[in-house]
């Protein structure tokens, strides 16, 4: 099924894989993982997507943004990523603590 003109993921130039929407690029020939050379596109405005991104960034030991971007970059590649990110981490309560929250508040 072709994509419209207008879609926000037709410029990535997907391909269907086991019913999954990968990432189609200039990969082909390189020595990588078929994980690496064609990332699942995940939508960030979705559950999943933000479980995923709260993993990580527990995994990671609750560092930054662009590490938790570029680690994930490594599998994924999310719609509106740095956003997503970023709102993750704003929820993230032992992070709020961490930093000291004006006021006390929580």
């Amino acid at each position: 099924m072709p994509l419209l003109d207008g879609s926000k993921i037709a410029r990535f130039k997907p391909l269907l894989d086991e019913e999954f929407i990968r990432l189609d690029g200039r990969l082909h020939f390189a020595k990588l993982s078929r994980e690496q050379c064609h990332p699942l596109l995940l939508d960030g405005r979705r559950h999943f997507t933000k479980l995923l991104i709260l993993q990580t960034h527990i995994r990671l030991y609750d560092l930054g943004v662009s590490i938790i971007l570029a680690q994930l970059r490594e599998e994924f590649w999310i719609l509106r990523a740095r956003q997503t990110i970023k709102q993750v981490l704003h929820s993230c309560l032992p992070c709020r603590i961490a930093k000291g929250l004006p006021g006390g508040e929580i």
